[in-house]
């Protein structure tokens, strides 16, 4: 049996054989070693499930991990992110300049924006800590999941308000 995840495969005997969610509907379907010689190729958009699958891992590391980046990295987002809230002011890499070494490099942002900006980066902390901090965590492990997710929800709506405050005020 050939385990596929979309569309078609190719099979002994047959030009395609059709599959459906993953089970190979033909019953002559070549051996194992013979699968595993043949080069598989890629759908286009497979690195959106490779991402899905890795971030729905657990984290990696140990209690070296746990301390240097869940504490560490964390950290040092988290207090950029309210530095920029609370001076107003914050100072990124120029993309729109497709990050080419120039006079122009730098973006830096004033009032609303940076505010935004900052909240995004808090975000961006707290998935962190919580990722690697609570994951790596004896007893925390089993809790780490929850925080993350409401994390990368309040980081996809700190991304679309600082995107429109960008649009808005620039």
């Amino acid at each position: 049996m050939r385990i596929t995840f979309f569309g078609t495969r190719l099979c002994k005997g047959l030009l395609r054989a059709p599959t459906v969610v993953g089970i190979n509907l033909t019953q002559n379907a070549p051996s194992r070693a013979l699968l595993a010689s043949r080069p598989t190729t890629m759908y286009q958009h497979d690195w959106i499930i490779d991402l899905a699958d890795r971030l729905s891992d657990g984290p990696d590391g140990g209690p070296i991990a746990r301390r240097v980046v869940g504490i560490g990295a964390a950290a040092v987002v988290c207090f950029y992110g309210l530095r920029c809230c609370l001076l107003q002011r914050a100072t990124t890499i120029n993309l729109s300049r497709g990050g080419q070494m120039s006079p122009m490099f730098w973006r830096e942002y004033i009032g609303t924006p940076a505010i935004t900006f900052g909240v995004l980066l808090i975000c961006i902390g707290l998935f962190i800590h919580f990722r690697w901090y609570w994951g790596n965590h004896k007893r925390l492990q089993y809790y780490y999941e929850i925080p993350t997710a409401i994390s990368i929800v309040f980081f996809i709506i700190a991304m679309t308000v600082h995107l429109w405050t960008v649009w808005r005020w620039t």
